[in-house]
């Protein structure tokens, strides 16, 4: 780990939220099929229809060998001691116009009549390794690693002492915080999922959901800029900002309220996400400073704790946008932490850069 530069935030995933066995991204067998025999480009650009022949400055003959070739291939009583030969020789003739042709001729070894041990445990192994057991717990890490982002996903398990890497994503941005969001709008059967929003240096919240292993991209991402010719984010008609116009510092989902995500800025505002709508529902004025942690309060909905970098500790009501804190306090040192007391709602527990509590 000594490539390891920051950790910026990690967080534990409920136990019992996360699929048993997550889905995993595989490339679409006609996509496969289409790289392996086609030209090894699946947009292809050259405006040929398919099956039309294009052409090429190979001559009639060398044309003639290959088309003979591939016919071989297509025969069930070749000899075995030919097809590496044959293989080989297509693969020498087609140069770099395909480099899977001579690799594999089949999306599936089900299809290979050249194959005649099936093996149908390799699916089974493979849900074997990913299995996630009752008493696993899930931990999500932000990592910042050189200058490549990631957001790994650990199994922890205490019985058999188990920690390990059980998938990972790649991030576009650098990550600052991680909020853990038990609310999906796709999921028409029960609304729920198990997804995780994560704030960057780029003004952008992305939504990973963690049932998907190997994604490429976020299912959506909140506060995407659309600029203008001069440079300047996109605003609604009456002025207001569309999202964040810097780095997003804070999250906290709202439980009791489960389309509703809370973001906070370095640009010193409190966006309220309508996760059903992807979109911005309310924005906060500019609190002072840099809104450094946010937290929801476990049974008033709309009441919303934050801490600032100035050291200031407001409680909000997000009813009302004009009406000042219902209640503020001053710290020496910047905020670095609010949340409230489980045991008590009527209190909140605040940490400080200097060690305060």
């Amino acid at each position: 780990m000594e490539d390891l530069r920051m950790v910026p935030d990690l967080l534990w995933i409920a136990r019992g939220v996360a699929k048993s066995v997550p889905n995993k991204v595989k490339l679409d067998p006609a996509e496969l099929q289409q790289l392996i025999q086609g030209s090894g480009n699946l947009d292809d650009e050259s405006g040929e229809e398919e099956g039309e022949p294009m052409e090429e400055d190979t001559p009639a003959q060398e044309k003639s060998a290959e088309t003979d070739s591939d016919a071989k291939y297509r025969k069930h009583d070749i000899d075995d001691d030919k097809v590496e030969e044959a293989y080989l020789k297509d693969f020498d003739a087609e140069g770099e116009e395909n480099a899977m042709r001579g690799v594999a001729m089949y999306a599936s070894n089900k299809d290979d009549p050249y194959i005649t041990q099936q093996v149908d445990s390799d699916e089974e192994e493979e849900k074997d390794d990913i299995l996630i057991k009752p008493n696993d717990n899930l931990v999500a890490v932000a990592k910042v690693v050189k200058d490549e982002y990631n957001l790994d996903i650990y199994v922890y398990n205490q019985t058999n002492e188990d920690w390990y890497c059980h998938h990972h994503y790649i991030l576009e941005a650098p990550p600052l915080c991680l909020e853990t969001i038990q609310h999906d709008p796709g999921n028409d059967e029960t609304g729920k999922g198990n997804l995780i929003a994560l704030g960057t240096m780029d003004t952008k919240i992305s939504i990973w959901d963690l049932d998907v292993m190997n994604a490429c991209m976020p299912i959506v991402t909140l506060g995407e800029k659309s600029a203008s010719k001069e440079g300047k984010s996109r605003k609604k008609r009456d002025g207001s900002q569309q999202g964040h116009s810097d780095a997003v510092i804070s999250l906290s989902w709202n439980r009791n309220t489960p389309h509703v995500l809370a973001s906070g800025g370095a640009d010193q505002q409190i966006v309220l996400w309508d996760l059903d709508e992807a979109k911005a529902a309310q924005i906060l004025p500019p609190r002072g400073a840099e809104v450094q942690t946010i937290q929801w309060h476990a049974k008033e909905d709309t009441v919303l704790l934050a801490g600032m970098m100035n050291g200031t500790v407001q409680i909000i009501d997000c009813r009302d946008n004009e009406s000042p804190p219902v209640a503020e306090w001053k710290f020496g040192g910047q905020i670095e932490k609010v949340i409230w007391n489980h045991f008590d709602l009527q209190q909140a527990i605040v940490t400080t850069d200097e060690g305060e509590n």
